[in-house]
């Protein structure tokens, strides 16, 4: 991919440059907004997508990603942030981010974010649609298929945290093992990781409740920021096909009712 880097650390620029050349792709780097405004206005065919900071000096990264949204420029963007928010990940929504980055990250965590983005990149070039109108145009498969990958990348978040799947069921409570031969396993909860496998009325308000205690009970990392940003969007499905109140405070209110019993 050839992608637009926008930074004003110049050490942790050239960095980044060298591990995205590692990676297979050509970056092109920018150290002020302005220089990569004009670079995006005079020729935005040249770059697949953007990876953006967000503590640039002259304008927040969002402020900046707000701008070329309204000129226009649908380029999937990654935030590279030091800290995160709520606000902030409220914004991955509103700005249809692709993820974000949470300094420091691994290469592990790059190269998740980096497939990502060529997935994303992908989809626009072959003319699917953006993700605000998937959402518009989503059938049941779709939201049951965006369910399961949530539940995937909350495991995700959970085993790079040394845990195991076991675990996830018996610690958050939602999910029962079954007993096999010698040994227990978290069966249904597997069975929520395969189209073929789903209930046929699957409860997305379970997966919603693990996904959210995965992130209360891991660390901040680019995984976990993006699984919050992933349930946000699942909500955000949520809400306009099955036409129900708000999903987090039902998610929260149920799982607060949980711990009380």
């Amino acid at each position: 991919m050839h992608l637009m880097l926008v930074e004003y650390d110049q050490i942790f620029l050239q960095t980044l440059c060298e591990r995205l050349r590692n990676e297979g792709h050509h970056p092109e780097a920018f150290d002020g907004t302005r220089k990569a405004y004009k670079a995006l206005e005079h020729s935005p065919g040249d770059y697949d997508a953007i990876l953006l900071d967000q503590g640039l000096p002259e304008i927040s990264g969002l402020e900046w990603l707000r701008n070329i949204r309204t000129k226009g420029h649908q380029h999937p963007v990654v935030l590279i942030s030091g800290n995160a928010s709520v606000k902030v990940t409220q914004e991955l929504v509103n700005l249809e981010l692709t993820a974000m980055l949470l300094k420091p990250f691994s290469i592990k965590e790059l190269q998740k974010i980096l497939l990502r983005l060529e997935q994303e990149v992908d989809q626009l070039k072959n003319g699917h649609v953006t993700q605000i109108e998937q959402k518009k145009v989503a059938t049941s498969e779709d939201w049951k298929q965006e369910m399961v990958q949530l539940l995937q990348l909350a495991i995700d978040v959970w085993l790079f945290e040394g845990n195991d799947l076991n675990s996830l069921a018996v610690d958050s409570g939602f999910w029962t093992l079954t007993r096999e031969q010698n040994h227990y396993r978290a069966k249904t909860l597997k069975n929520y990781l395969k189209l073929k496998t789903l209930p046929k009325n699957p409860k997305w308000q379970l997966v919603i409740r693990t996904a959210q205690f995965v992130v209360n009970h891991c660390d901040k990392t680019s995984l976990s920021i993006e699984l919050e940003f992933r349930i946000k969007l699942f909500e955000k499905s949520i809400l306009h096909l099955h036409n129900v109140g708000d999903v987090s405070e039902e998610s929260n209110s149920r799982s607060f009712e949980r711990k009380q019993d």
